[in-house]
């Protein structure tokens, strides 16, 4: 399922078009992306960064739908006016099926709004600019329980807007994996309890079926 949602969004058997490339994925391994990411302006950062949590927050929502198997079906929840297509709708529909809580959806929501303004304010907008100042000092530190990560926590809240919506952002794409991972686990424990299952009742059955010889033999 997985690989075929990836194989949808990233390298389409058919011509691609142009708003294929939004959705191709960002290669962490890519050596122009942290010399972009450095060099680049506030504005660049924000739709760049923010781009980056909306297609890993779809990918999250993709890889959990049950019944949606084949290309056309996904094309039709992304596409243009879909159920899937907005960051807004699927960051509410991300909380609403309870893919993570709502410190993680208010973040997803200063994200989304941060990122809209550089997108589309006409005007220059900096990270200084007071109301996306105060649109970062909504963000939520997510905890996850690693070890020296409260000094981690602790640095983050002493960043400037700037550096403070990256590391947010970052580790909102780091919580989308691993509920991704977290359901594949579940997944294949589910799979093993079914396969042990069938065994047992595979033995179950053979035994009785000796048992119905022995009796016939006797």
């Amino acid at each position: 399922m997985g690989k075929r949602i990836i194989s949808h969004m990233v390298e389409r058997t058919r011509r691609r078009k142009l708003q294929d490339i939004i959705r191709d994925p960002l290669e962490f391994g890519d050596p122009d992306f942290g010399p972009e990411l450095r060099n680049a302006s506030d504005r660049s950062v924000a739709i760049l960064i923010g781009a980056n949590v909306e297609r890993d927050l779809e990918r999250l929502l993709l890889e959990s739908l049950v019944h949606v198997k084949d290309e056309d079906a996904i094309g039709r929840l992304i596409g243009r006016g879909g159920a899937l297509s907005t960051f807004y709708g699927n960051s509410h529909l991300g909380y609403a099926v309870g893919l993570y809580g709502i410190k993680e959806l208010g973040n997803l929501e200063s994200i989304r709004r941060i990122r809209n303004v550089f997108a589309h304010a006409p005007s220059v907008v900096r990270f200084d600019s007071p109301e996306i100042v105060a649109e970062c000092n909504k963000f939520t530190i997510l905890e996850f329980r690693r070890e020296n990560f409260d000094k981690a926590i602790a640095a983050l809240k002493v960043l400037p807007p700037r550096y403070m919506y990256i590391q947010i952002s970052f580790q909102m794409i780091v919580l989308f994996k691993q509920v991704r991972i977290a359901a594949l686990n579940k997944k294949l424990a589910e799979n093993e309890t079914q396969i042990r299952n069938d065994s047992r009742k595979q033995r179950n059955r053979s035994r009785a079926v000796r048992r119905s010889v022995d009796d016939e033999a006797e």
